[in-house]
């Protein structure tokens, strides 16, 4: 059985490139059917910055 750490997408190499990880939409809300209440869904963005409080070198930098 596989742990959570080993399903949950991880950036691993120093991080001197952008990366995206996205999950498809619901089929509920994308059929968007006129007089149905849609299922509910989440919309998480990590916009923390967390540029300036880690060293240039753990970011790749030499």
């Amino acid at each position: 059985m596989e742990t959570i750490e080993e399903l949950l997408p991880s950036v691993t190499l120093p991080l001197t490139k952008s990366y995206t990880f996205s999950s498809p939409v619901p089929v509920l809300l994308v059929e968007n059917k006129v007089d149905t209440v849609n299922e509910p869904c989440v919309l998480g963005v990590d916009e923390a910055g967390r540029g300036p409080c880690l060293e240039l070198k753990e970011l790749g930098f030499d």
